[in-house]
Parts: structure tokens; C-alpha cells; sequence
């Protein structure tokens, strides 16, 4: 699994550069996924974000989305229309929890089927916040 914040520590590996302790902390290096000389992954896991302060986690063929009903207009970014119907849209009124193995297209929240899985991954979720990487 690879994230866009990858890109610094991958890149700085390839060209021989080491970042200082503080820069890039959820950044992880992939160079030997790409070229192709990785014993496993680097990361299983992502924290993804969108509009409306969406938050999610995805861990395997996981994937838990962080309710964001308490977010308002103001942490929308700026520029931001209230009556822009996407906003709407994204706003997650409980905690959310899919297979994409099983559900690619996010259709069926399994929440109340895998109640330990939810709150495994929202523990997950806060560690990585709490901590980075």
C-alpha cells in the first residue's frame, strides 16, 4: 500500500538523502516496493482525508471512516460554499466500517456485523494521530 505522503522519504531514498528526524513523519520510504526488492510491505496501513474533515483508515481490505457530524463550515477549507451540495454528502453521521476485498464501492457498512473490528480500527485510527506513522 502506497500513500502520496510517501513520495518525500521515498524519493529522498532514491537519491541517497536522509531526511531530518522531524520532516515528513508519515512519510515512509517505498523505494524497494518500486523496484520491486521489498521482502513485504512498508506500510499496511493509510489514513486517507477529504472534504468536510473526513478522516479514514484503511488497514488491509479495511477501510473505517471516522464520523465528522460535529465538523462545520469552517473546517471545510477555504473558499468552501455551504450550499455546496458536496459538502453534504460527506458528512458521516456515524462511524463507518467496509470490506472493500468484499466492496469496492463502499455500498454495505458492516459496523454493527464486526463491532470489534469498528473499534479496533478507531483505537488504531487515535494511536496513529496521537503518535504519526
Amino acid at each position: 500500500m502506497i500513500c502520496l505522503t510517501d513520495i518525500l522519504a521515498t524519493m529522498a531514498s532514491a537519491a541517497g538523502q536522509i531526511l531530518p528526524e522531524n520532516a515528513a513523519v508519515d512519510s515512509i520510504d517505498q523505494l524497494s516496493i518500486l523496484l520491486g526488492t521489498a521482502d513485504g510491505p512498508a506500510r499496511t496501513s493509510v489514513i486517507l482525508q477529504g472534504i468536510s474533515g473526513a478522516i479514514a483508515l484503511r488497514d488491509g481490505p479495511w477501510k473505517f471512516i471516522k464520523s465528522n457530524a460535529d465538523q462545520s463550515i469552517n473546517d471545510m477549507g477555504s473558499g468552501s460554499k455551504p450550499t455546496d451540495p458536496r459538502f453534504a454528502l460527506a458528512i458521516t453521521r456515524t462511524d463507518l466500517l467496509f470490506n472493500l476485498a468484499e466492496d469496492p464501492g463502499e455500498n454495505h457498512d458492516l459496523s454493527t456485523q464486526f463491532p470489534g473490528r469498528l473499534e479496533a480500527m478507531r483505537n488504531q485510527l487515535k494511536s496513529i494521530q496521537a503518535g504519526g506513522k
